[in-house]
């Protein structure tokens, strides 16, 4: 049976068939943090880490702008 999803803005759609793609949970969990003086810093890093590793999946990254004045 179709859903009819509404949106924000007048978004309208209809939900008819939905495939998810579950991975199982990670045997250890990490926390890692770091510093970069660019954001382009920080992506060249995360490519690169993709590229390489073939057991770390990094799963969140939260970027923290700070001010210096």
């Amino acid at each position: 049976m179709c859903k009819l999803l509404i949106g924000s803005y007048g978004t309208l759609g209809i939900l008819c068939e939905m495939t998810f793609k579950l991975l199982p949970l990670p045997e250890k969990e990490a926390t890692l943090g770091l510093s970069f003086a660019a954001l382009e810093d920080a992506d060249d890093f995360v490519r690169e880490l993709r590229a390489v590793s073939s057991f770390l999946h990094p799963l969140k990254f939260s970027m923290v702008w700070l001010s210096r004045r």
